[in-house]
């Protein structure tokens, strides 16, 4: 069998080369490469015909992003989490690419060290930072609501326990400065629910943050106008002050936090906007730190008003995340670029799809090798579709796509 290679042509103004395969075999590549170089084949839904892959950024231009001068207000609402205090704060003030203003809320913390560290952050971020020290607790909703009546431009919600990356603001912003009619936007993270990292779950992630979303960037940002939810995740979730000042402040009914957001995101569907995910931007977050161990009872509690409220959310949920197949796709070449960053790496097989000897080969090297490297294997189907799988670890998924070989 032979990969052959057409010529290069020009594709927007980008040279680029096209390849087509038959029969079975493998094309073996070490990660530590630039990915940049590669390109084998344009990634399109097949109902959509829509690219979400960007070969300028990917081939020529990876590092290029929107500029924008917009000013933000990030609000961070504090209770203890001492151990990541700094971290968080020192990517805010390192990473963020927007004028900002941070609004810091102390929710009278009962660690005492909280306050003092809070100070000297204070010293660093000058008047960019407005420190508020809650005299009582008041929980997580009325501590965000006071910043949020302070606020004056587009909001980041940021939880304490989460680590941005550089360029973030941009990013997470992209959808909101591009179509007013966006209410929130979140990103992938390791742990987000609907938006989580290899798995819809909490999942771990120890590999380089700033490597994954360099790669993450080849990934259309556009690609958010036709990814539609009926929620965002509040751990890291850009608000459009229209929506804000459209919907109002978050329902205070849900006092320590878990479900806000949902309402929230709920009531700007009811008031024409909708909310989306910005698939170029992955942030680290370190699920439920924030609330501590009476987390299940919070989420058990305020999970009872929304369904009360909106009989059909968690049937919206699942038909939002399974059911659109851009977003499928987006996931799909997500997941791929995240195993990328953790693996040494990745045989990709080109393979038909006939079973026999050649099925059964595959399938016990595949059990030999996924668990240290990640397998990639192409299969052509009928209408010049290809079947694309990945296997590593316990790990699987696959997608349909069209391959273009004219």
């Amino acid at each position: 069998m032979k990969i052959f290679k057409k010529k290069e042509f020009l594709d927007n103004g980008i040279h680029t080369n096209k390849y087509y395969f038959c029969g079975i075999r493998y094309l073996k590549k070490i990660w530590n490469e630039s990915f940049s170089k590669t390109y084998l084949f344009k990634f399109k839904t097949r109902e959509h015909k829509y690219n979400i892959i960007s070969p300028t950024i990917i081939q020529y231009n990876k590092n290029t992003l929107p500029v924008y001068d917009n000013q933000i207000d990030i609000i961070v609402p504090v209770y203890n989490g001492y151990e990541y205090l700094e971290t968080l704060f020192d990517s805010i003030y390192e990473n963020t690419d927007l004028p900002y203003r941070l609004f810091v809320i102390n929710d009278a913390s009962p660690d005492e060290r909280v306050l003092p560290l809070l100070k000297h952050y204070k010293t660093i971020f000058k008047q960019k930072m407005e420190l508020i020290d809650n005299e009582k607790n008041l929980g997580f909703v009325k501590t965000v609501n006071k910043a949020l009546k302070l606020s004056k431009n587009h909001v980041a919600l940021i939880n304490t326990d989460v680590v941005l990356p550089k360029k973030w603001a941009s990013r997470l912003f992209f959808p909101i400065f591009n179509d007013d009619k966006v209410a929130s936007v979140t990103p992938f993270s390791n742990c987000a629910t609907i938006f989580s990292l290899p798995n819809f779950d909490n999942n771990t992630f120890d590999g380089d943050l700033e490597k994954l979303n360099q790669k993450l960037l080849c990934i259309k940002p556009t690609v958010f106008s036709s990814l539609n939810f009926p929620t965002g995740v509040g751990f890291c979730m850009a608000m459009n002050k229209a929506a804000i000042d459209k919907v109002g402040l978050l329902d205070e009914i849900f006092a320590k936090g878990y479900g806000e957001e949902n309402d929230w995101c709920q009531r700007a569907i009811k008031s024409g906007f909708y909310n989306t995910m910005i698939p170029n931007l992955f942030v680290w977050h370190k699920h439920g730190a924030s609330f501590g161990p009476e987390k299940l009872k919070l989420m058990e509690a305020n999970a009872k008003i929304i369904n009360k409220r909106y009989p059909s959310f968690n049937l919206d949920v699942q038909t939002s995340i399974h059911n659109n197949e851009i977003y499928s796709n987006v996931r799909f070449v997500a997941q791929l670029l995240f195993f990328n960053t953790i693996v040494s790496e990745t045989q990709v097989w080109f393979d038909h799809n006939w079973g026999g000897g050649t099925d059964k080969y595959f399938t016990d090297q595949c059990d030999e090798l996924k668990d240290q490297i990640c397998i990639i294997r192409l299969q052509r189907l009928q209408n010049n579709n290809i079947k694309i799988t990945y296997f590593y670890k316990d790990y699987s998924n696959s997608v349909i796509t069209q391959f273009d070989c004219l």
